[in-house]
């Protein structure tokens, strides 16, 4: 870690993508930071036309499933097996159920090759159609293995479900517990444990006041933010 502590010595702060990594940097080389997260266009995730939403659910025979997604690239540290093996155990006690894994998967390509009917993987999808897939889902899943990585990372995908009104079955990464936010629910790393978690959705309300939760972390407002710091130093 020299080569850090050595470039941490040479500037007068740094951005960090989450509070917790901010801390960490500030603890472990004194330097001092900005805290800037990841943000979301949560204007157009709430606002895709119906009929794009409807276009996603028809091309991929969704019909009136309960639509869980991982939406991202799914590197080897993802933990689609977790979310898959979940899905197994689900087939008899919520056959409407769904996965579907939206994005690069190809840490996965022995999962992918085992054809389930209850889960989906789309590959890549157009930049441009995102939001329209994070529109048809129903809940939202992270399934992260706690690493070094992870661990400090801000998870964006947490913000665009959330701007989607979705709960959220996540393991327990320190930033999004940091987040505090009553959408997302904790779940221990075990198969069992998550499909429990995903039948407790399906009649898991949404409260309005929740949708304040991603205001801060809307992009306009997170560049607004980065500018005054940038011009007026750390505030």
């Amino acid at each position: 870690m020299s080569h850090l502590k050595e470039t941490a010595g040479k500037t007068d702060s740094i951005v960090a993508v989450s509070d917790s990594l901010s801390e960490k940097l500030e603890k472990d080389y004194g330097v001092r930071t900005i805290p800037v997260p990841n943000g979301a266009d949560v204007s157009r995730l709430r606002n895709v036309p119906a009929s794009a939403v409807e276009a996603v659910r028809r091309r991929w025979g969704l019909g009136e499933k309960y639509v869980v997604g991982y939406i991202g690239n799914h590197g080897s540290y993802s933990g689609v097996d977790l979310v898959v093996n979940a899905f197994d155990l689900l087939k008899r006690e919520m056959p409407e159920a769904v996965l579907m894994i939206v994005g690069p998967a190809g840490s996965w390509s022995r999962l992918m090759s085992q054809k389930r009917e209850n889960v989906i993987f789309t590959g890549p999808v157009p930049t441009r159609e995102i939001a329209a897939y994070f529109r048809a889902l129903d809940a939202g899943v992270l399934a992260q293995e706690d690493s070094s990585g992870t661990r400090y990372a801000f998870q964006l995908k947490i913000v665009e479900y959330t701007a989607c009104r979705q709960h959220v079955i996540s393991t327990p990464l320190l930033a999004c517990q940091r987040l505090g936010w009553p959408n997302i629910h904790f779940i221990e790393r075990r198969p069992e444990a998550w499909a429990e978690a995903v039948m407790k959705l399906k009649t898991a309300p949404w409260k309005q006041e929740w949708d304040a939760l991603v205001e801060p972390y809307d992009w306009r407002r997170l560049a607004d933010r980065l500018g005054c710091c940038l011009v007026g130093g750390l505030s």
